[in-house]
Parts: C-alpha cells; sequence; structure tokens
C-alpha cells in the first residue's frame, strides 16, 4: 500500500504544473498527483473555489488537498478505470470526503447505475448524489427507465450519465458558492457524449495550466 510522504508531497507540489507528468518522475502515483495539480490550477471552477474560501479552510492548504488525492490513490490507483485526478478536479467536494466514504459511494454508484469507472469519471457528482440520498437516485433512474424503456435509458445514461445529474436537478441543489461552481462546471463542460469536445476542453485548460505554479504559500 502507498504512504503519503509529506516530504514527497512538498517536492511534488514545488514543480511547476508546466513540467509536465514525467517531471516528478517515475513513480505512478506522483505523476498522478502531478496531473491532478495540472487540472486544478488550469480549471476556472476550482480557482473559484479557492478565491472564495476562507483563510485555514481545506481549499487553501494545499498539503491536505494533496494528501487526500494520495489516499484515493491507494484506493483507486493509476490504470485502475476510476481517474482520481479526474474526478476530484471535475468535481472538487470529492475532496471533503474520508476515502472509506469514497470508496462505498463510488461502489454503490457502480452497483446502482451500472456505470464503468469511465462514466464515473464523466459525471462524478452521481457520488455525491447517492451519498446524500441513494433511494431518490434510484427512483429517478426507475422514472426514466419507465419512460424511455430499459434498453433506450441504458444507452444514453451510458453515453451522458450527467443526463442524469440534470434529472436529479444536481445543479441546483442548493444557493451555496458551491453551488454556483456546480451551475458553472454544467456550462463550462461540454456533453459527455461528444468525446473530441471533452479531450480539446481538457487539453486547453492543460495548456492555460502551464502560467500558474503550484505553490503551497500562495494558499
Amino acid at each position: 500500500m502507498y504512504m503519503f510522504s509529506t516530504g514527497g508531497s512538498r517536492r511534488v507540489r514545488r514543480r511547476s504544473s508546466g513540467d509536465g507528468e514525467h517531471g516528478v518522475g517515475d513513480d505512478a502515483v506522483d505523476r498522478a498527483v502531478e496531473t491532478f495539480w495540472r487540472l486544478w490550477t488550469g480549471a476556472a471552477h476550482c480557482r473559484a473555489i479557492v478565491t472564495a474560501s476562507e483563510k485555514g479552510s481545506l481549499w487553501r492548504d494545499a498539503a491536505r488537498i494533496e494528501a487526500t488525492v494520495r489516499r484515493a490513490l491507494t484506493a483507486f490507483p493509476p490504470g485502475c478505470g476510476l481517474d482520481v485526478p479526474t474526478i476530484m478536479t471535475r468535481e472538487p467536494k470529492l475532496l471533503e470526503l474520508d476515502v472509506r466514504v469514497l470508496v462505498s459511494a463510488v461502489v454503490r454508484v457502480k452497483s446502482i447505475l451500472g456505470l464503468d469507472g469511465r462514466q464515473v469519471g464523466l459525471a462524478p457528482g452521481l457520488v455525491l448524489c447517492v451519498l446524500l440520498d441513494a433511494e431518490r437516485v434510484e427512483r429517478r433512474l426507475r422514472e426514466i427507465v419507465e419512460e424511455l424503456g430499459g434498453e433506450e435509458a441504458r444507452r444514453r445514461i451510458n453515453e451522458q450519465p450527467d443526463l442524469l445529474l440534470a434529472a436529479l436537478d444536481y445543479w441546483q441543489m442548493d444557493d451555496s458558492v458551491e453551488g454556483d461552481v456546480k451551475r458553472h462546471y454544467s456550462r463550462a463542460v461540454p456533453p459527455t457524449s461528444d468525446r473530441d469536445a471533452v479531450n480539446e476542453r481538457v487539453a486547453d485548460r492543460e495548456r492555460g495550466a502551464r502560467k500558474f505554479h503550484v505553490d503551497s504559500q500562495r494558499f
């Protein structure tokens, strides 16, 4: 099991996000952490959370954020099918979860909705929905199946799992700063069935991230 190393954390965080995934050595976990920071610093909704947060909060503590990412990577190591850097930046509130809670919720999402790791990565907000009210998720899924038929419902959810987020009113779940960020995210991310658009948007964000530096003193 990979154990979190404070010294290694500082070394990775001192790297510029423009150094590239292989700038931190050959360790797959370190490369995944570097990818997380590149995505995080390049994502407007993540920066908005940091800007709106109070001093001393999780969002201004780079060491705590990285420790959480590394713990998640012990449960979902690189190559397992669930991309930790992607889900943590697409849905930052997952960083607030204990890793055991995260694992349990991901398992339930896969069980209830029949999604694989890649699909969970396209709509990681479903993890929070299941945690908040799994029965509501199951009930809404049954309604969609009744409306569209089992085969068509499955096809649509498999292609665009974020459609279920919309059906659950996920973007309007609260009026907090996080809720505003989620609504911004829903506008910023292309429909997940448009693979080329998604890949191009991620590439644009990574290119933009190169002008930002991950420095714990800024948090």
